[in-house]
């Protein structure tokens, strides 16, 4: 099997798969796997892509996996929600599959910050809960690490969820995953220069990262000030998704910070496109930060922006 770039006819990946033929269809599966795991190794997610293989001897529920993470990368309402039954179906498929119950454990993490449901705190214990069961199957595995380090902060527990980022990062200095992930763990902490250099450091070694990387970095950059850093950060990451939820709320947060009312009034009017249900009241779940008068200040800003208070009743299609 082998990758060669059409332009010059170049070698860019290639291997040699030897194996004794007894079930075609289960060489098929197997190769399969490999052949993809090595591109995303080689192309896009480098050495991370080696544990999202690891666990499962189960094609579709391997499969199922990566499209499901694949969705929430993208971090809008649509796909976070899209991919929640493609992580059951990949567990109902092989129960014992760490990454998925990680994978399926983010989908409630990520509907907990922006309170899609109600009820936030039931979702970051339910979270915490499927970080738990996926640790149990795999202590090595990144994004289980990830998941429990993040709910602690989110629940509160700042100083609890920084150890479990670096221990993580101590472990696995090479994966660009737990890095990202470790520069939110540290922005919602206020650790903010941190942040901003364990975000580096992810992006440095995943050759194309997932925007996400950007998140804990120009999160941290707007906080400490930096709002020209930041926007143009966050413009970047509206090129490729414009309905990057945190982006919009940043990006209104700078603006009006800079006192560019306008601006900040269409951006929180394009958060709302996104996310109707999304109020001032949210914010400070969203952020979950050590910090509560920086987040006062967040708030205030998003109010001045038009962020409004009132609730409504209507909330976005989501599974049961």
């Amino acid at each position: 099997a082998q990758l060669v770039d059409s332009r010059d006819g170049s070698p860019i990946w290639a291997e040699r798969f030897d194996r004794q033929v007894e079930d075609l269809f289960d060489i098929q599966d197997e190769i399969t796997k490999e052949v993809v795991t090595a591109l995303q190794i080689n192309l896009t997610d480098g050495e991370e892509a080696r544990a999202w293989s690891r666990g499962t001897n189960n094609i579709e529920a391997w499969q199922f996996c990566i499209q499901a993470k694949e969705l929430q990368d993208r971090l809008s309402a649509t796909h976070l929600f899209e991919s929640r039954p493609l992580a059951e179906k990949a567990i109902a498929l092989d129960p014992n599959y760490a990454y998925a119950w990680a994978v399926l454990g983010f989908s409630y993490f990520r509907e907990a910050r922006l309170d899609f449901s109600g009820d936030r705190h039931e979702r970051l214990l339910k979270a915490e809960e499927l970080a738990n069961k996926a640790f149990r199957l795999d202590d090595t595995l990144a994004w289980a690490i990830a998941l429990k380090a993040l709910t602690a902060a989110a629940l509160g527990r700042h100083s609890e969820g920084e150890e479990v980022a670096r221990r993580a990062v101590n472990l696995h200095p090479g994966n660009a995953g737990m890095r990202a992930f470790a520069s939110l763990v540290f922005a919602f902490a206020g650790k903010f220069h941190e942040a901003i250099e364990q975000g580096e450091i992810a992006l440095s070694l995943n050759p194309f990262p997932p925007v996400w990387y950007q998140m804990g970095i120009f999160r941290s950059h707007a906080l400490l000030g930096n709002h020209h850093t930041a926007l143009e950060l966050i413009g970047w990451v509206l090129k490729v998704e414009p309905d990057n939820i945190p982006a919009r709320i940043f990006q209104s947060y700078c603006l009006e910070s800079l006192g560019q009312n306008e601006m900040a009034a269409r951006s929180v009017a394009d958060l709302l496109r996104y996310v109707p249900h999304f109020r001032a009241e949210h914010v400070a779940g969203y952020l979950a930060m050590r910090d509560a008068a920086l987040v006062g200040h967040v708030v205030n800003r998003l109010r001045q922006a038009g962020l409004p208070d009132d609730k409504i009743l209507a909330l976005p299609d989501r599974p049961s």
